[in-house]
């Protein structure tokens, strides 16, 4: 548990939210474990990084998980919020990973605001409920196609693939000329159309082995009354 998320971090007690966003940016960028192949420590270190970011925005979370636990008696309760091991490849980390086509990973652009590239960094870090609680504290008015393309992203990420594609749908009616939302659009649907054919196949595959599976109990009872 992080007893000083200020100091993990590296910023004074009234930095504002942009200075903490920019000191989570930087610190996650330097410590990945993928960076540091070779410093056992780089992990934890990460782990450190993401809870103390968490801890300063969300803190009335941790304030109530801290009384369920003192209630329980357990003090190791907080790690179910702070804890991300088991981090994959540096490609991961920047990027979807995965196997089979993945959507491109989003880049900061001139112009985005600090949540729009905050944004960008948890999707890239495979932090898609945070780039989703990111994207959605961001003012309807502000929601332009780029957001509905980053949102669309995120959801992807949280396997939430039908409103995934009616995103970047909408990111296309409202940018019709961005390659790269059309790029998307096409990817998600494959990924869909093969999600589903693998679906239908292992059904009908437990479907086979539960007729064998029937034949196999009736054959066995058949030669139980034969012996009869």
């Amino acid at each position: 548990m992080v007893d000083d998320p200020y100091k993990v971090l590296g910023v004074s007690r009234d930095a504002t939210k942009e200075e903490i966003k920019k000191a989570y940016r930087a610190r996650a960028k330097e410590y990945h474990p993928d960076l540091h192949p070779d410093d056992p420590q780089a992990a934890e270190k990460m782990n450190e990084i993401n809870e103390a970011y968490d801890m300063l925005n969300n803190p009335e979370k941790y304030k109530k998980r801290a009384r369920e636990e003192q209630t329980r008696g357990d003090a190791g309760g907080w790690q179910e919020y702070g804890d991300f091991r088991g981090f994959g490849s540096f490609d991961d980390f920047f990027g979807f990973g995965g196997a089979g086509r993945e959507p491109e990973r989003p880049q900061p652009r001139p112009g985005d605001s600090g949540d729009i590239r905050q944004a960008i960094d948890f999707i890239n870090m495979r932090q898609y409920q945070y780039a989703s609680n990111t994207l959605n504290s961001i003012l309807s008015m502000y929601r332009d196609a780029r957001w509905f393309y980053l949102s669309a992203l995120a959801n992807y990420g949280l396997n939430n693939q039908v409103l995934a594609v009616e995103q970047i749908q909408k990111a296309i009616e409202k940018d019709p000329s961005e390659p790269l939302y059309r790029r998307t659009l096409d990817i998600m649907r494959q990924s869909g159309t093969e999600y589903r054919q693998n679906s239908e196949e292992f059904q009908n595959y437990a479907e086979s082995m539960g007729r064998f599976c029937q034949g196999m109990c009736l054959a066995q009872l058949f030669c139980m009354f034969c012996r009869c």
